[in-house]
């Protein structure tokens, strides 16, 4: 057995970064450690948190889209009227989670959007915010 180390580029992976794979690690633990049955879920509004996460990511779309037609303010005016906003509440996110599916949802665009654009000041609240969840789940 060869002691050498391929790297992931070497067979065609992408790099993963220290971050990614703590954000990974983090994602899977929690998921494990639940139970296979979870709690009826019949919220009477939409999960607060996905509804969120899905204005930041639309928000980001238009942006890609239409910010490397413009200059320096213009850049910044379009993301401070698109995803910014969105980021910014997600940033400071203190409300519980109230859905299993709100917490996966949490979960995964933390170790997806986040970790990628490198955003990694939103992970830590919206990791609590589903382990709180998950805490009162299996309560």
């Amino acid at each position: 057995m060869s002691k050498h180390i391929i790297s992931a580029a070497a067979i065609g992976l992408p790099e993963a970064s220290r971050r990614t794979a703590l954000a990974g690690a983090a994602a899977l633990l929690v998921t494990a450690c639940l139970p296979r049955s979870a709690k009826a879920e019949t919220p009477t509004q939409p999960e607060p948190i996905i509804a969120l996460i899905e204005r930041y990511r639309a928000g980001l779309r238009f942006f890609e889209d239409h910010a490397s037609a413009l200059g320096d303010p213009e850049f910044t005016a379009l993301a401070d009227a698109t995803y910014r906003p969105p980021l910014e509440e997600l940033r400071a996110w203190m409300s519980p989670i109230q859905t299993r599916a709100g917490a996966l949802a949490a979960l995964q665009f933390c170790s997806e959007d986040m970790v990628e654009n490198d955003e990694i000041e939103v992970i830590g609240p919206l990791v609590n915010a589903a382990l709180v969840y998950f805490k009162g789940e299996t309560a």
